[in-house]
């Protein structure tokens, strides 16, 4: 066992769980192991304990070893052993978890996208301003001074902010695109 003590209440649950992946009732696993099934009734809620001489016998009757029985641990899960029931609610989840995931990476693209572009394009307004050409001087002729802008062009860091922006923005508009089009496939069908 293990070091594990094994208590009346742990086996029952373990027994009734057994016995309904096996798709009995009590009254049938009763009649098999030629008991009463108000003694199974006792087991499955701790009230009780199988007799030494029927455990070999419950053992084989629920599908499982005799260890597996007493130290009331569940075998490890393989694709036989999974009950329908299981199978069905992850396969049902899993497209409503998919449609979320997608809603949620399409909306932080546009997000994304949105206050990149934005912010970009204060950036640019921002650099065009700072940049721009200018006059000095009085409002005679001969003192006005042009001052040309002699900066080698856009920050590679704008062009960066930009362009990523640009990417979100696009990304989360095909996966709007997509979304739509699937509903409307299942919507058809």
């Amino acid at each position: 066992m293990k070091g594990r003590i094994m208590d009346n209440e742990t086996l029952g649950i373990y027994i009734a769980r057994a016995r309904k992946a096996k798709g009995l009732t009590q009254k049938e696993l009763a009649e098999r192991l030629h008991v009463t099934d108000k003694a199974v009734s006792k087991w499955e809620t701790g009230r009780g304990f199988p007799d030494i001489k029927v455990l070999p016998v419950l053992a084989a009757e629920l599908g499982i070893s005799l260890a597996e029985l007493l130290q009331a641990q569940e075998p490890a899960p393989s694709a036989s052993v999974l009950s329908r029931e299981t199978i069905g609610t992850k396969t049902a989840s899993s497209p409503a978890i998919r449609a979320r995931s997608s809603q949620f990476l399409q909306w932080l693209f546009l997000i994304v996208g949105s206050i990149g572009l934005a912010a970009g394009i204060y950036c640019l307004i921002r650099y065009m301003q700072w940049n721009s050409l200018g006059i000095i001087g009085g409002s005679d002729a001969s003192t006005d001074i042009l001052i040309v802008d002699s900066s080698p062009g856009l920050p590679w860091q704008w062009i960066l902010l930009f362009s990523i922006s640009l990417l979100c923005l696009f990304a989360g508009i095909a996966l709007w695109f997509f979304r739509r089009k699937q509903v409307s496939r299942r919507n058809k069908k």
